[in-house]
């Protein structure tokens, strides 16, 4: 490891002693150090961000339709019907990705508060 006193020595490294503490460096050294014994950094493109969210979309979808099902073993009250009508909107979400998420963060932000089955039970989502 390199001491205060040798990068003191070289006028490279004296600018960074004069913008950061011997300290900040260090820390910084050590995480760089870590972050690199991680492996190569991937970037996450635009494309992989569509799939993880292509991913969500399909999990809430999944969910939806448990939940019809449960619901059709089960007394449905006006609030529960409407709340299933909610999740049937995902069923009609538009091909394309773009589209697709703009529809779920509508549908995310107007679903409506999920009810208790009369039975008692809470439903997963």
């Amino acid at each position: 490891m390199c001491s205060k006193k040798e990068l003191e020595k070289n006028p490279t490294f004296l600018e960074l002693l004069e913008e950061y503490s011997f300290k900040e460096l260090l820390t910084i050294v050590k995480a760089l150090a870590e972050a690199r014994s991680m492996g190569p950094i991937r970037r996450y493109s635009q494309l992989d961000l569509e799939q993880d969210l292509q991913k969500e979309i399909d999990w809430v979808i999944a969910q939806g339709r448990s939940l019809r099902v449960q619901g059709q073993n089960e007394p449905l009250t006006e609030k529960w019907q409407e709340y299933l009508k909610h999740f049937n909107f995902l069923e009609t979400l538009a091909p394309q990705i773009q589209d697709r998420i703009e529809q779920f963060r509508s549908f995310l932000e107007n679903k409506p508060s999920k009810p208790r089955f009369v039975s008692g039970e809470v439903a997963d989502f």
